[in-house]
């Protein structure tokens, strides 16, 4: 471990020195800058630095005049009181200068209990993201349109394939909020080797709106056909001729406009406004909702001769909650490499319990939104973590709870599917033993087999040796090693 302190306060660098080299861990100082340290700096590989302001021909750079000349993608911490705090956190640090300002008036105790828990973070931080890549390459070696792993989605992908060969076959999409309708119309639409374009239409722009607005998007005018006409456009039926025509929200199509639908899909010919030119049209149209297809036609909001037009096949989308932890991390791993594709940046395993333990009401979207999120936060830390992840979703005590409510969940689901009442209570209590035992052993596993690293890990002072749990993790793994040690 390695700490970096760029300062020209003698005293500063000397207690920093002093303290931390007491613990084993190296400090390298700079107090001056010239053209050379540029150089120096870049060869370095600091585990955290420290930005307090150098000399130069007699005068000082401040903290941000050495980082607008250098940037280090690890924990950064500025000592300074000549920036405001405010300022920091909503404007410097989204952009990547630095991750932590400390005051001076907090005193040079306040800025080493602060590079401690950094240091003490960076000791736990096991990344687990190789694994994650490693999987998505074997996966994906190109990078995907659409990720599917977990069964539920390859279940979905297996029916869409002879439907998207189907070329002229309507599809409807349906799915809850985010799910990633539009992508799957895209997957359709590449797997039918179109001759023309995707087009995507929402019809939800058009609520509210005056009619000749929705019809003119969907089958064009000519200039003059209504006010504000003032030339003649294509509508997406035109556009969209040999591919595919999208129609996102399709409940939201106004009635009128719905019976103008049917005819077009019935004879595959439209009027543009204010024209008696006829076009026939060549388009397979996907349209997708995130509502219930019966809940749709009983209210009304979509014809049902219309329905049975469109829905000459029908996609159901799963909620990203129901695709699994290793699908959750996989798309992970795709948002990193999207959003962060010319820097390497761990995830760690309390960010990936996080992720994988969230209901994720917004979905696939909301996920792509918190990865976002994470790495503005995160800033040039090398790992993410749980404190990268809005703290109103993904604080601890949340996390912690849904863990334990997908564990509960989990041993529900197989009490509800199998006789226990043939079990004593006896038995009861050593199932509970060895339950706690099996939660305990990754966390055993990552303490190298110590008891007291373990307590210190699971936070308490029960000497976890003499529980039922710690005779069970003992005989499975360290007397198993001891007897295996002494053949």
């Amino acid at each position: 471990m390695n700490i970096l302190v760029l300062s020209d306060d003698r005293e500063l660098r000397r207690t920093l020195r002093k303290y931390f080299e007491n613990k084993e861990i190296s400090v390298t100082e700079f107090s001056t800058w010239d053209d050379r340290l540029l150089g120096i700096l870049s060869e370095l590989s600091p585990d955290v630095v420290v930005v307090e302001g150098l000399s130069r021909n007699g005068e000082t750079l401040s903290p941000i005049d050495i980082l607008e000349r250098v940037r280090f993608n690890v924990p950064t911490i500025l000592y300074t009181d000549a920036i405001d705090p405010v300022n920091f956190y909503m404007k410097l640090q989204p952009k990547g200068i630095a991750d932590v300002l400390v005051l001076k008036s907090e005193g040079v105790d306040g800025l080493i209990e602060k590079i401690d828990s950094i240091i003490e973070e960076l000791k736990h931080e096991e990344d687990l993201r190789p694994r994650i890549s490693a999987l998505y390459d074997s996966l994906y070696p190109e990078p995907p349109l659409l990720v599917a792993y977990s069964p539920i989605m390859k279940a979905v992908i297996e029916r869409v394939v002879p439907l998207a060969r189907e070329k002229n076959l309507p599809i409807v999409v349906v799915g809850e909020t985010g799910t990633g309708k539009e992508l799957m119309a895209r997957f359709i639409h590449m797997l039918s080797t179109p001759d023309g374009p995707f087009v995507p239409v929402n019809c939800a722009d058009f609520k509210g709106s005056d009619l000749n607005i929705a019809r003119s998007e969907l089958f064009g005018h000519v200039k003059g056909a209504f006010t504000g006409a003032v030339r003649d456009r294509k509508g997406a039926f035109e556009r969209a001729n040999g591919g595919t025509l999208f129609l996102d929200e399709i409940e939201e199509l106004p009635e009128a406009v719905q019976a103008d639908l049917l005819r077009v899909l019935q004879d595959k010919i439209i009027t543009p406004l204010g024209s008696d030119r006829s076009i026939k049209v060549n388009v397979r149209v996907i349209s997708a909702t995130n509502k219930r297809l019966n809940d749709l036609l009983k209210s009304g909001l979509l014809r049902e001769d219309l329905y049975f037009r469109l829905a000459g096949g029908v996609v159901e989308l799963p909620p990203l909650r129901d695709r699994g932890a290793t699908e959750i991390l996989l798309l992970t791993e795709h948002f990193l490499r999207k959003y962060r594709p010319e820097s390497y940046i761990g995830i760690s395993r309390e960010f990936a319990d996080a992720l994988s333990s969230y209901d994720w009401p917004g979905n696939v979207r909301e996920l792509e939104q918190t990865i976002l999120q994470a790495l503005s936060f995160a800033g040039s830390s090398r790992v993410l973590t749980l404190r990268h992840l809005p703290a109103e979703k993904f604080s601890v005590k949340s996390v912690r709870e849904r863990i334990r409510e997908l564990i509960l969940e989990r041993v529900r689901e197989i009490v509800r599917t199998i006789d226990v009442s043939t079990l004593s209570c006896d038995d009861i209590i050593e199932l509970k033993e060895e339950f706690e035992a099996l939660l305990m052993e990754p966390v055993f596993l990552k303490c190298g087999l110590n008891f007291s690293q373990l307590a210190r890990e699971l936070k308490t002072n029960r000497d976890l040796r003499k529980r039922k749990s710690g005779e069970i993790l003992k005989r499975k793994y360290i007397l198993k090693r001891d007897k295996k040690d002494g053949e």
